[in-house]
């Protein structure tokens, strides 16, 4: 049996964890400014601009981070290949955004484009050298994105604090990330074939993330009626324990994948063990985020009634499940399983919160929806791996 050697990777665990800590604390920072600084009606702005930015990204990054844990291995110039992969992706997204009716999507083409370019590229950095564990240069892309956001903001806050002041500046912070990540990596480009084998197995991957991100932000458009900033503060808190789920996944992935390879296993049972692991930390997240919420934000902000939290906590449970089980399969390349399961539970969803457009229903929709695809997941991993 496969055993996996915790000690070893002590030091990597504090920088992954650390480092991911420490974008959330800057996460909550910026929580703590923009409502602050900016009304409700503004932040709502906002939080709707970050929704249409995170599709950009889904379709015009190519998952290009997602490439680099499948291939880095086979390949030795991954890293500048993704890169120029999604140089391409965003100008021609970019073009096509360009034609589309303003009263269609009611945010600047280029601060859409920014800003998605932006994450995508040092995300894609910072994954590149977790993987070939340089923790410390990995930690350092992580923050570079959202620190420069948050230090452009309280600049820029002063001559124009609205939601508007924020897109803006934050695009030009946005250039400056997508500059320093093509010049720092581009001048290695090598192309050969293999960037074909990439794209093929990224391209089934926009649409499986294309889905989860128009169901995971589907509440940001719900309407005035419904306490969709409240809600949004949630979900960064939320973010904060996915996160601290993908930092112990990133730690035992390397070796998970090894024993995968050799036909071993790292845990005896694995899907109770990601179950298990799972309710641990949507329980944790039940009793801690109505305290880091009263911390953090204005009592204005504090709209969000009790009803909701056992909904949020069993959407993590549920999500951090389904990410486990993701990553599980992406072992096996089945970019294909993965979308086939993903628009099935979309389907689910679809039902759900169309006949029920309040937030319970969303909330009640997104759990039925992680549950069912992970319960696909599940079925699909058993053609490749005894469970």
């Amino acid at each position: 049996m496969f055993v996996f050697p915790i000690r070893n990777k002590l030091k990597d665990l504090i920088f992954y964890f650390g480092g991911t800590l420490l974008v959330n604390l800057l996460g909550f920072l910026s929580i703590i400014c923009f409502t602050r600084l900016m009304s409700i009606e503004e932040y709502e702005v906002y939080i709707r601009f970050t929704f249409y930015y995170s599709i950009v990204h889904a379709l015009f990054s190519f998952q290009a981070p997602a490439i680099i844990p499948v291939f880095h291995l086979e390949d030795n110039n991954v890293l500048s290949k993704s890169l120029l992969i999604q140089v391409i992706a965003y100008s021609i997204g970019y073009i096509l955004l360009v034609f589309i009716p303003r009263d269609w999507i009611e945010f600047n083409a280029v601060a859409l484009v920014m800003h998605a370019a932006a994450f995508s590229m040092s995300l894609t950095i910072s994954v590149y050298y977790n993987q070939i564990n340089r923790a410390f240069i990995s930690v350092i892309w992580q923050l570079f994105h959202p620190l420069l956001l948050l230090i452009s903001f309280l600049i820029y806050s002063n001559i124009d604090n609205s939601a508007e002041g924020r897109i803006a500046s934050g695009s030009i912070a946005s250039l400056v990330v997508v500059i320093i990540s093509l010049l720092y990596e581009l001048r290695r480009i090598d192309i050969t074939p293999k960037i074909f084998e990439l794209l093929k197995y990224c391209i089934p991957l926009i649409g499986h993330v294309l889905l989860g991100i128009t169901v995971g932000g589907m509440y940001k458009l719900l309407g005035k009626s419904n306490p969709v900033a409240p809600v949004s503060i949630y979900f960064s808190v939320m973010l904060l324990f996915l996160a601290g789920s993908d930092t112990i996944y990133k730690i035992v992935q390397p070796k998970f994948y090894l024993a995968l390879s050799q036909n071993s296993r790292v845990f005896k049972f694995p899907i109770l063990t990601f179950a298990v692991a799972s309710v641990i930390f949507g329980s944790t997240y039940y009793f801690i985020a109505p305290m880091v919420v009263s911390i953090i934000v204005p009592l204005a902000y504090r709209i969000l009634v009790n009803e909701y939290i056992l909904l949020l906590s069993l959407v993590v449970v549920v999500q951090i499940l389904y990410r486990y089980l993701l990553g599980f399969l992406n072992f096996y390349k089945d970019s294909i399983g993965v979308l086939r399961v993903t628009a099935f539970s979309v389907i689910i969803f679809a039902l759900y919160i169309f006949n029920n457009e309040t937030m319970s229903g969303y909330l009640y929709a997104l759990i039925f929806y992680y549950l069912s695809a992970s319960i696909g997941l599940i079925i699909t991993l058993k053609k490749h791996y005894e469970i």
